[in-house]
């Protein structure tokens, strides 16, 4: 999925950023992560405008619109 053309788009609207939650226990335990995908749209300030837990495939990117649309 992050390999196709419509996620790699978003790009242009995010940073995307991998942290793997067992070796980064600070952030699991700031941000609450109890599932796994959990994707977190923050703005640049660090306010969370939206967030997705669990697997959704390629419908999630319906949730970067909905993140981008908060963050205005």
């Amino acid at each position: 999925m992050f390999s196709t053309d419509e996620f790699k788009a978003q790009g242009k609207y995010f940073v995307f950023v991998h942290i793997d939650v067992d070796t980064n226990q600070a952030l699991k335990q700031q941000f609450g992560v109890g599932g796994i995908p959990d994707l977190r749209f923050l703005k640049s300030d660090g306010t969370e405008v939206h967030k997705v837990v669990g697997y959704k495939g390629m419908a999630v990117l319906g949730d970067f619109d909905i993140a981008r649309e908060k963050g205005k």
